[in-house]
């Protein structure tokens, strides 16, 4: 299998570097010059904030030697090879296919978990698809890594532990909401938390915002509200934010005993990100408002990245099975005309000899032959399963040469 892959991501390179090799959202151009200059059969190229990798299938490139894709690399981008020196890796045959199951997985992610790399890894094979270079190697081996992708999110809890503040945030609200989409929500500050948080709830379908700040703030997600009016607003919503610098408690227990009784109690949930606090912790004895602070949040975040720790160390190990399985599917596929004609040759030899030992005792009597050429042909099939299962266990059949050497010592036609 002349599978490899060569790149860097965002634990071999800096952002500066990752950057600067970026193929853009069609890296179309480059994968044709890419085809003509190392003479590739296949590849893919996916490039993304945190990774830019080539995947490739070449005879001319197999073993290990990445020179010429670390060359394309550096060529294409306008880089001199030694900028690039100390920040690429590559990958080859069992171990390349074991990185691409990691990457598509999220295993190798900067926020390991994290879903949306699955669907990045699928738009640059189809990409490939789209130009001719995503054959039949690559088209299997992208296939198992998008099923075993869908294993381990399905038999792991990897993708469902938060570890972001902001997605804390909306796993705690999921537990008191059924819907968010539906929600009100009240936002009290402007900084770069907020921000995230409101991507987060658009990305939850919410569309009721309500922003309160001592500046003015523009944009099409929420209705901005003077900070001093904020209280009349507590009323109406369902789901509190609040991160500022103020010093002092600005959603105070009498402000939220207030506006729970004009809600009459419909529960309302509130998160104070600020340091030092503006929810007056207080509020939580108040029936029907679930409150929560930074710390509580960072909490949550670290049991979570600890139960998903443990999580990853499980989808490692479908991982191993997965590739393991993969490449003793595609050995079977390589061998399997070489099996086909080894085990007719030692058939045919055996029936050969089963006709010669006929003839030498005639007075046998078929139920005695019959229990003879089925000793024989166990015993063919046992003397053949060693080379089989070396031939099916082996990481890359095609480089090691197993089946060359097996068809010389059988004297097959080459």
């Amino acid at each position: 299998m002349n599978f490899m892959v060569v790149g860097l991501n965002h634990a071999s390179a800096p952002i500066d570097i990752r950057e600067r090799v970026h193929f853009g959202q069609n890296p179309g151009r480059a994968l044709k010059e890419l085809k003509t200059q190392t003479h590739i059969e296949e590849g893919v190229i996916v490039s993304t904030c945190n990774r830019v990798e080539i995947y490739t299938v070449s005879p001319v490139l197999a073993g290990s030697k990445p020179d010429p894709i670390f060359q394309f690399m550096a060529r294409f981008h306008g880089l001199k090879e030694d900028q690039l020196e100390g920040h690429l890796y590559h990958y080859i045959a069992k171990d390349a296919v074991r990185h691409l199951f990691r990457v598509t997985s999220s295993l190798d992610s900067m926020v390991v978990g994290e879903a949306q790399i699955l669907g990045q890894v699928k738009k640059a094979y189809e990409q490939s698809q789209e130009i001719g270079l995503a054959g039949p190697i690559l088209h299997r081996t992208y296939q198992k890594a998008f099923s075993v992708a869908k294993r381990i999110r399905t038999e792991t809890g990897l993708g469902r532990r938060q570890v972001s503040i902001a997605s804390c945030a909306m796993e705690l609200a999921k537990k008191i909401f059924d819907r968010l989409d539906e929600k009100v929500i009240l936002v009290l500050g402007g900084g770069k938390m907020i921000h995230v948080l409101i991507n987060e709830l658009v990305d939850q379908g919410v569309r009721q915002f309500y922003l309160s700040n001592r500046s003015q703030i523009e944009s099409p997600y929420f209705k901005f509200i003077p900070f001093h009016d904020f209280p009349v607003y507590l009323e109406k919503a369902d789901m509190v934010f609040v991160c500022t610098s103020s010093p002092q408690f600005l959603v105070t227990h009498d402000l939220v005993g207030e506006a729970m009784r004009k809600r009459k109690y419909e529960p309302l949930f509130c998160v104070d990100l600020s340091v030092p606090r503006n929810v007056e912790p207080s509020i939580h004895a108040i029936e029907n408002v679930y409150a929560y602070d930074i710390d509580d949040l960072k909490e949550l975040a670290k049991k979570n990245f600890e139960m998903r720790q443990q999580e990853a160390k499980i989808a490692d190990e479908i991982i191993e099975e997965e590739v393991q399985k993969f490449l003793n599917v595609l050995n079977h596929q390589m061998a399997a005309p070489t099996l086909k004609e080894i085990w007719d040759k030692v058939n045919h030899l055996r029936h050969q000899e089963l006709e010669v030992l006929r003839q030498y005792l005639p007075r046998l009597s078929d139920e005695d032959f019959g229990y003879i050429e089925k000793f024989s042909e166990r015993l063919a099939k046992q003397v053949l399963h060693d080379p089989i299962m070396t031939l099916r266990m082996e990481d890359d059949l095609k480089s090691s040469g197993l089946v060359q050497t097996l068809r010389k010592l059988f004297r097959l036609s080459t």
